[in-house]
Order: C-alpha cells, then structure tokens, then sequence
C-alpha cells in the first residue's frame, strides 16, 4: 500500500472531522484525561498490516466523503466562510485565523444546526478497531466539541477557535503517526 497516500487520507479525514461532533458530550477534553495506551507490541504480520491498513482508508474515505457533504450544505458552507476554516485551502482561513469578532446569534444558530448535522460523521470513526488509533479520534473529537462549546458560549472569539483547531489538527496528525508507527513496529 502506498504510504503517501494513506497519509494523505489520514490528514485529508482529520481536516474534515473538525466538522464533526460527538453528541454524547462525554469525550475527554484533555490529553491528560487520555490514558495513552502501551505502544503496540509487533504481533501483526504483514498480511494483518495490509488488511489494517485497507480497513482504516476505508473508514476514513468515508468520514471524509460525509464530512463534504455536511460542509456543501447552507449551514456548513456558513461555518466554513465566517465561523471556522474547516475545509482544505479556505480562501478565508487567514482572515478567521485572526477575528477578535465573537460569534453573532445567526451564526451561533447555524453552527448548533452544523453540529447536529454531522453527528454521523463522527461516528463512522467508532469503526476502527485499533484501540490507538480510535483514541486519536477521540481524543480530536474532544478537543474540538471544547471549541464548539466556547464559540457558542461567547468564551472565544473566532480567531482563538480557529487557532485551537489548528493546533488539535497538528496533535491529531503526530498522535495517528506515532500509533501507526507503533502498529508496524517502527
């Protein structure tokens, strides 16, 4: 299997499940409250390795492709351009990443409607069955209901959110490269 393009489908997945919510609300908010699991003893052979590795682009094909559907719609196309950058090469994504603004009533409404929209999207990733690498998920996945609740609570503006989305990006993106790494035995 071609690593630049699993790891294209990987990162392509995490720049869409920004989008994605988890409505139980009982993710965990921190790294510290992650329990990192024991990097993974080499026990899959390659046959294991090629099938793990068919499954998760699978998987995450799909979480994409759902995520680009909820942002084509009226309410994620609303977040994408005046709330959060959430799709690859946002043309706004310079001007959200430094909004001091706070979000307006209207654009609160559209984001609560965005996030229910996506629930499903979330929980395509519930699939995965790499203890690891679900935990990458999840841990993303809590980072990013904290922001949601901060926009609509009016504690960050859209700049910080925007920022913070980032940096659970890039903590995502190294998390789910230190798993695989650990699965191959690397």
């Amino acid at each position: 299997m071609n690593y630049q393009r699993s790891y294209f489908y990987i990162v392509l997945s995490l720049l869409f499940l920004a989008g994605c919510v988890n409505s139980g609300g009982n993710l965990p908010i921190s790294s510290a409250q992650v329990k990192p699991t024991a990097p993974a003893v080499n026990t899959l052979s390659a046959a294991e390795r090629i099938k793990l590795q068919e499954e998760l682009m699978q998987i995450q094909e799909r979480i994409a492709e759902c995520s680009r559907k909820e942002l084509n719609t009226r309410d994620g196309r609303i977040v994408n351009s005046q709330i959060l950058a959430l799709s690859e090469n946002n043309p706004v994504v310079s001007r959200l990443m430094v909004s001091g603004q706070r979000t307006s009533t209207a654009q609160k409404a559209s984001l609560q409607r965005y996030i229910k929209q996506t629930q499903h999207c979330r929980s395509i990733a519930q699939q995965i069955k790499q203890e690891r690498l679900l935990a990458v998920y999840t841990h993303y996945f809590g980072g990013v209901d904290v922001v949601y609740a901060d926009l609509l609570s009016g504690k960050s503006t859209i700049g910080q959110a925007n920022q913070r989305m980032q940096n659970l990006k890039l903590a995502a993106r190294t998390q789910w490269a230190q798993a695989i790494n650990s699965i191959n035995g690397f």
